[in-house]
């Protein structure tokens, strides 16, 4: 039986439209529940940033979500929960901050997952972790609601339902995924890791207003105007994906999951149109994620043609708070004076500085090799 993803029209953050569209999908994707549930909201919050930036979920987004599992069940208790980035507690304080108002008339208990009590779930299907470190609050929720925010990314393409669950995984424990998985295959193949060992019963998709470019936070925000439910987060993506018109080929999260048999056939229910995206500017990860784990730390770290994306700083944009320092999972960041640089020889390329620079200070910028096959 065909997976359903469910698609409503909404335009706008205006709470009324927002209600009008979240409710219904939220009404059929919704199991019973008891009269005192714990219900566990993960939005996708990178990092500290405005609304309108589109680099997290909406905040009005979320209170319409809250909204409804508060009316339906007021004597539950209703968690958002996130771990933003690789900075550790402090960060992610400041990125749940943005979401005060339905924290406030919802009654969400804030839990920034690096506070929480950290269990180690096995994973006998996982390629790169067959133990997973997740928050105990997360596995000892009823319900599990996924919130993603439609985006590209420079790393994995896009990032959707099945890449936001690893923001469920503890701060400086992120970084350590991307130094045990530097390619975007084998990066790929730990985000499915993680999104196997949560048990998720609602995915819900902010496509109000995307990300198109260089995401998942240095991109622009694209109008697209749709909401996307369904009880499985890869159907979800593989919806999102045809809206975004970018083929799932593409997407190495996507091609994992396939290869994993965790890509069911599906049917939209509800009218879908596409909205192109631009993609990253890297969009052809084929050339590095079938080369050997050997070869691809040689290549990485021997020939400077290598066709990647690379970091590199703009310093007119640079404050110096050295954030960008503290987040490198491999040490691959160093102060040249005043200024950070990047040690090409340790970068893995994961673009974890990037994503999380807010001052938009780091940009990509393509290899010799990358410009010279018109990768860009």
């Amino acid at each position: 039986m065909a997976v359903e993803v469910f698609v409503e029209r909404c335009r706008s953050y205006k709470e009324g439209e927002l209600d009008k569209a979240i409710f219904p999908i939220l009404q059929r994707l919704t199991p019973k529940l008891g009269t005192r549930p714990k219900i566990l909201l993960k939005p996708n919050i990178l990092r500290p940033a405005k609304p309108n930036e589109a680099i997290t979920t909406h905040p009005e987004f979320v209170n319409s979500v809250a909204k409804f599992y508060r009316r339906a069940y007021p004597r539950a208790q209703i968690f958002i929960g996130e771990s933003s980035g690789c900075l550790g507690l402090p960060n992610t304080k400041r990125a749940l901050a943005g979401y005060s108002k339905a924290i406030r008339n919802h009654r969400l208990k804030v839990v920034p997952f690096e506070s929480q009590k950290i269990a180690k779930v096995k994973n006998p299907h996982g390629k790169i972790w067959k133990e997973v470190p997740l928050p105990k609050v997360l596995l000892d929720a009823d319900i599990v609601v996924n919130l993603p925010k439609l985006k590209t990314h420079t790393l994995t393409v896009f990032t959707g339902a099945v890449k936001n669950f690893y923001g469920c995984v503890p701060g400086a424990i992120k970084g350590k995924g991307h130094a045990d998985a530097i390619s975007p295959a084998k990066f790929s193949s730990l985000v499915l890791d993680v999104f196997q060992a949560v048990k998720c019963q609602v995915h819900l998709m902010d496509a109000v207003v995307g990300m198109e470019g260089n995401g998942p936070s240095n991109g622009l925000p694209k109008q697209t105007g749709y909401i996307l439910g369904s009880k499985n987060g890869v159907a979800l993506d593989a919806a999102a994906l045809r809206l975004a018109a970018i083929p799932e080929t593409n997407v190495p999260t996507q091609v994992e999951a396939a290869s994993r048999k965790l890509l069911p056939g599906y049917k939209i229910v509800g009218e879908l149109k596409p909205v192109p995206y631009k993609f990253p500017s890297l969009k052809k990860w084929a050339l590095l994620g079938f080369l050997p784990e050997t070869m691809l730390k040689f290549l990485g770290t021997k020939l400077s043609p290598f066709p990647v994306n690379h970091p590199f700083f703009v310093h007119s944009k640079c404050t110096r708070c050295y954030a960008c320092k503290k987040i490198c999972p491999v040490g691959a960041i160093y102060l040249k004076g005043k200024f950070p640089e990047v040690n090409r020889k340790l970068c893995i390329n994961c673009l974890c500085c990037a994503e999380q620079c807010p001052y938009g200070a780091i940009e990509t910028k393509g290899s010799l090799l990358l410009r010279l096959l018109k990768m860009r």
